[in-house]
């Protein structure tokens, strides 16, 4: 499991663990107010070009590492993913973990939410165009979360588009709602529906097949 830890921690045995859950990658760049930067560059208070609501200023900035001996697992839900250049309308590749949520835009969504943009996890997405287990570096990673006051998207360099979750239990507030602000967002199992109903070819990753989840098209 990720061992996750916030700099500077006094008593650890009195705070909760921090969630790195919609962590980035270390070596991740986005763009800001200060241009381009790496996300482990970055301070509560730096501000971040985000999706729908411009320039917002970070409220915290939480690291930490995979817990498995400072290696990437070879294997595994945590393992990351590498995403090619097209593939989410990105210009270059880049790698994702795999519990981060990414948006993308497609006519199929416009179709069923009214919105072209929709919001699916990374772990749905392995086996849509091309993409697969990242290699493994073995070089030690760092995980980064960047928190804000409400949940937001950030813009990737590479051209992806990233989902930054505000404190709290975005996994239920997405089961509960089918909602993150104005943007649909899928729970796993309607992710890989709506991505065999882009592309049936990758089916077989939902295990009942296609229309085996409910609710795709809920309001």
């Amino acid at each position: 499991m990720l061992n996750e830890t916030r700099a500077p921690r006094q008593d650890t045995s009195a705070m909760a663990e921090p969630c790195l859950d919609g962590a980035f990658i270390g070596g991740t760049v986005i763009a800001t107010a200060l241009g381009w930067r790496a996300v482990e560059a970055l301070a509560p208070g730096d501000r971040v070009l985000t999706f729908d609501h411009g320039m917002v200023p970070l409220t915290d900035v939480i690291r930490g590492g995979y817990g498995y001996g400072d290696a990437v697992p070879a294997i595994g839900a945590l393992r990351p993913l590498h995403v090619p250049a097209g593939a989410v309308s990105n210009e270059t590749a880049f790698d994702v973990l795999p519990g981060a949520y990414l948006m993308i835009e497609s006519d199929l969504a416009e179709e069923l939410f009214g919105d072209p943009f929709v919001l699916l996890p990374a772990r749905a997405l392995e086996g849509f165009a091309g993409i697969a287990p990242a290699p493994v570096s073995g070089r030690p990673p760092s995980l980064v979360r960047l928190e804000f006051a409400e949940d937001e998207i950030v813009f990737l360099r590479s051209g992806g588009l990233h989902h930054c979750p505000k404190a709290g239990d975005f996994l239920q507030a997405v089961a509960d709602t089918g909602h993150c602000g104005p943007t649909a967002a899928l729970t796993l199992a309607e992710a890989r529906e709506f991505l065999a109903m882009m592309d049936p070819s990758i089916s077989g990753h939902c295990p009942d097949g296609p229309g085996a989840a409910v609710g795709v098209a809920r309001a």
